[in-house]
């Protein structure tokens, strides 16, 4: 696209499992267009639905793996920006924390940006529109949550593993001693200082991340069954997915689910 952005498309049927070289020179970030997938950029993997973005570098695999989960398959863009856009969060041997966030604003610029490249008709503010557009994006770049926290404090960074092995191992049971473990923490020091942080318990966070990502599951509208979600984020039981679902969003998951109707 320009010699200090990369951008392109990349399109999953669904149940097919693939792989691609996501990073080069520079962390990279991926943004789902639509569906859901499973990435793994290591031994474990983590859900991301439309509307989710989230950075991959060398530290955490430079091929990832992914799985299209939702029946329509799934789409992401991979954007490579050069460190010139990064600056210092681009630096060698920083921690990256990849875990997806949801930021609809950039996945919306991203379709346009792709629709904008891969059309083949030509006008004269065809250039400049795309100028203006990656300006844009390299702002929200530059704003997104896991470039302005890369720099976090001894604490912050402590708690990184423990993050990270909440997204990689959702659909699993989580004890509080593992993730205290890969602290160097004990359970007592792992909570009070989690809680600090993050402005909730582990448990509370494991479960809020749970239901935020089949929320945002259900805002792709794949017309997958309410158990199949609940089981791909985590929840053992659908009673216990339905109980959770409503203590976070208010509704249950049914009824959530109404409001966004099943693409066709």
């Amino acid at each position: 696209m320009r010699d200090d952005v990369h951008i392109h498309r990349v399109v999953v049927r669904a149940g097919e499992r693939s792989s691609a070289v996501l990073v080069q020179d520079a962390p990279s970030m991926v943004t789902m267009l639509s569906g859901v997938a499973r990435f793994h950029p290591r031994d474990a993997g983590f859900l991301a639905s439309e509307g989710d973005v989230f950075w991959t570098s060398s530290q955490s695999a430079t091929e990832v793996e992914y799985l299209a989960l939702s029946r329509h398959g799934a789409e992401f863009a991979c954007t490579r920006p050069s460190d010139s856009w990064l600056g210092p969060a681009a630096r060698p041997g920083a921690p990256l924390p990849w875990w997806p966030w949801r930021d609809v604003a950039v996945t919306s610029l991203l379709r346009v940006l792709l629709g904008l490249t891969e059309s083949v008709l030509e006008s004269d503010d065809r250039e400049p529109t795309l100028r203006y557009l990656l300006e844009i994006l390299k702002d929200s770049v530059m704003d997104s949550p896991r470039i302005r926290t890369r720099t976090g404090g001894p604490a912050e960074e402590r708690l990184t593993p423990a993050l990270q092995y909440m997204h990689e191992h959702l659909t699993e049971p989580i004890s509080l001693d593992v993730l205290a473990g890969l602290t160097g923490y004990s359970r007592f020091h792992f909570t009070r200082l989690f809680t600090e942080i993050q402005g909730d318990t582990p448990h509370h966070y494991l479960t809020a991340v749970r239901v935020g990502t089949a929320q945002r599951w259900f805002d792709a509208a794949t017309g997958d069954t309410i158990a199949y979600v609940g089981r791909q984020c985590g929840f053992s039981s659908a009673a216990g997915f339905s109980r959770a679902f409503r203590r976070h969003v208010g509704v249950t998951p049914s009824e959530y689910r109404a409001r966004h109707p099943v693409r066709s």
